[in-house]
């Protein structure tokens, strides 16, 4: 059993907007105090055999004087003082842990298994109702296998699954007011309004404002996480090095997995699309140990 607590003198301030996300550090100032955090755990280890250890862990956490943009700012709307788009809050989270490794032989590997939850409590968002953290992710599994042939070959297996994070996404848009008329007011403007050119929306849009309507904060999912990935790897020995050749595939069936949507056009009909950054990607590299 274990109790930590910890305080920490810079913030993580993370956007939720799930079109264009962001992460910056604030440090602190005589108006935003440290961010303090109080944990208590529990475990328990045991061994299997000689060569399984087996441990799983619950814990607990609270925040406090976390930080969070207020409502239709970001790190886009920064001009003067930035502590002025920013609220102060509370947070916790809880969860339990289990890992099994097998640490001898010519395979071994683990497979580990997170469950957890992740939610903030601020007076200026969601109405004051706790909501969901950006960073909330349920379910989080990794299975690593590794398999030693003989003195020169060596292969890898690695596969995992990840709840998809939660954040906020428009639900309604509505258009009005020329652009023209707004282009004073737009050098001003925060991230819940904006001018919409893009070629892809209906020509009758093209020229007009859009204001966006939210329902609650981080109330999307976006969809879970899985890839696999393997790696093959070639040892050469010499007198006083060694040479490693190593092909490896990232995303081995090229699963698209979603960093972050938007909001286009089909058919002059809104549709939401996705945005994979890490497709299927193999690479071959050659080190030399000295």
């Amino acid at each position: 059993m274990s109790y930590a607590r910890m305080s920490q003198g810079v913030h993580l301030l993370s956007s939720s907007n799930l079109v264009m996300p962001s992460d910056i550090w604030i440090p602190i100032t005589e108006d935003i105090p440290l961010m303090k955090s109080d944990i208590w755990s529990i475990g328990y280890n045991h061994e299997i055999g000689n060569n399984w250890d087996l441990s799983i862990e619950g814990y607990y956490k609270n925040m406090k004087n976390l930080l969070e943009y207020k409502e239709g700012s970001s790190y886009m709307s920064m001009s003067g003082d930035w502590e002025e788009l920013v609220t102060m809050g509370n947070g916790r989270a809880y969860g339990a842990e289990l890992l099994l490794k097998k640490t001898m032989g010519k395979t071994t590997g683990s497979l580990s298994y997170t469950w957890s939850k992740s939610l903030r409590t601020f007076k200026e968002l969601n109405s004051g109702c706790e909501f969901y953290s950006d960073n909330d992710r349920r379910n989080n599994l990794n299975i690593v296998v590794s398999h030693t042939f003989n003195k020169h070959w060596e292969c890898s297996l690695s596969w995992m699954y990840l709840t998809g994070r939660s954040g906020t996404l428009a639900t309604v848009s509505i258009y009005g007011g020329h652009v023209d008329e707004y282009d004073s007011y737009h050098s001003l403007h925060d991230s819940s309004f904006d001018f919409y050119t893009n070629d892809d929306a209906p020509i009758f849009f093209q020229k007009y404002t859009r204001f966006r309507v939210y329902n609650q904060r981080n109330d999307f999912k976006l969809p879970d996480n899985h890839r696999l990935d393997i790696s093959l790897t070639y040892k050469i020995a010499h007198r006083r090095c060694e040479s490693l050749i190593n092909l490896s595939i990232y995303n081995v069936y090229n699963q698209p997995n979603i960093s972050n949507v938007f909001i286009g056009y089909e058919n002059n009909k809104a549709v939401l699309k996705g945005v994979c950054l890490l497709p299927f990607m193999p690479s071959l590299s050659y080190t030399l140990i000295l």
